[in-house]
């Protein structure tokens, strides 16, 4: 399912620092390819990444992604290394997860965009989580 409203703002605030975002793509045919990642998920969010952001993970990508293990939010987890994962149709892509496990990053350079997908927690602090 793809949220918004406090959804996209708690997901946003949990990407990397290094991955400059425009705002959100709607009906991203990605969608398609993450089902094995999305089984057991509560929300799915997709980032439109800014151009240059693209550009550095078209030329570096080994350098933009080592920069960007920890989330813009403080209280949140990092990040696990990064893997390449070589799609025919997506062409290259970058897969991490948040250290707590409960959130996975999927970047694809050649469509523009940042997944963030998430599985619920027992205990939601609404007030702290999606402020």
């Amino acid at each position: 399912m793809l949220l918004q409203g406090r959804a996209v703002r708690h997901a946003a605030r949990r990407l990397p620092q290094g991955l400059a975002v425009e705002g959100l793509r709607e009906g991203s045919g990605l969608l398609p390819l993450l089902l094995p990642l999305r089984r057991g998920c509560s929300g799915a969010v997709v980032f439109q990444l800014a151009a240059a952001t693209v550009r550095a993970l078209r030329e570096r990508p080994r350098e933009l992604l080592g920069e960007a293990p920890s989330p813009r939010a403080q209280d949140a987890a990092g990040y696990r290394p990064w893997r390449a994962l070589h799609s025919a149709r997506y062409g290259l892509l970058w897969l991490s997860a948040q250290r707590e496990r409960s959130a996975w990053l999927v970047v694809a350079p050649d469509e523009g965009v940042a997944v963030y997908l998430w599985r619920g927690r027992r205990a939601v602090n609404w007030r702290h989580d999606f402020a």
